[in-house]
């Protein structure tokens, strides 16, 4: 894994200063009310997690937001750890949206080894055509470096800050924003027993700027739930070419 001195940005207060006001506005999500739970889209120098258990639209939302940022931003990079990415709602998605040439604008690489993940930073750190970087099932992923090491709370913590401080280090590098999907384990701290948290525990709290926790209402109908705010959950519906508000 590359060092956290090989990959450290560092930046006086005025230099950082000027470089936030000078990056692009926010993407789309494609529905109003995500952009609006989100604070108008997902923006620039920004991590975003979207956690929940299977089916809770965790993936067709990170496809969504590709498609869009192919149509504002010209290319995004798709990193996928588990086969989720689908071309065909690829497509569906581009129509809706009117976005000629999505999937040749989509760079999508499969991750089947943490070596693999450095070489794409290593990569992706001469790209500057790129809007967003999507990283499909951060779970999987960690559980990738795991391998042979012991599955305790602290190499978790660890490895989770390792991953999360090279895809802070890309958002600011190329000055984009960068997406994860997260699954959740039960919280068998809490008295209710339906309660989760995301997997990475505590380092997603202190590195990721905003958590959404998606949940599956019925077979038509998802919640959206910034945990750390006071806003109202976004209620939404997932067709055959992506989601819409409800």
């Amino acid at each position: 894994m590359v060092s956290f001195n090989e990959i450290g940005l560092v930046y006086d207060g005025l230099k950082y200063k000027n470089m936030i006001f000078s990056t692009s506005a926010p993407i789309t999500t494609g529905v109003d009310g995500l952009d609006s739970l989100l604070d108008n889209g997902v923006e620039p120098l920004k991590v975003y997690m979207f956690f929940g258990p299977a089916g809770s639209g965790k993936t067709i939302i990170l496809h969504q937001i590709a498609v869009c940022a192919v149509k504002q931003r010209d290319k995004a990079i798709y990193l996928d750890t588990e086969l989720s990415f689908n071309p065909d709602i690829v497509r569906k998605m581009a129509e809706r949206f009117d976005v000629s040439d999505a999937l040749n604008k989509i760079y999508y690489k499969r991750i089947k080894y943490p070596s693999e993940f450095d070489i794409v930073l290593k990569k992706l750190v001469e790209r500057r055509d790129v809007g967003v970087v999507l990283l499909d099932n951060f779970d999987q992923f960690i559980r990738m470096y795991q391998g042979t090491l012991a599955p305790s709370p602290g190499v978790l913590y660890a490895l989770t800050r390792q991953v999360l401080i090279r895809l802070h280090y890309i958002k600011e590098l190329l000055r984009i924003p960068v997406v994860i999907t997260n699954r959740v384990y039960s919280n068998l701290d809490e008295l209710i027993t339906d309660s989760y948290i995301p997997y990475g525990g505590i380092a997603i709290k202190t590195m990721v700027n905003r958590v959404i926790h998606l949940m599956r209402e019925d077979n038509k109908v998802f919640r959206a739930v910034d945990i750390y705010s006071n806003k109202p959950s976004f209620m939404f519906t997932i067709k055959n070419d992506g989601v819409y508000d409800l």
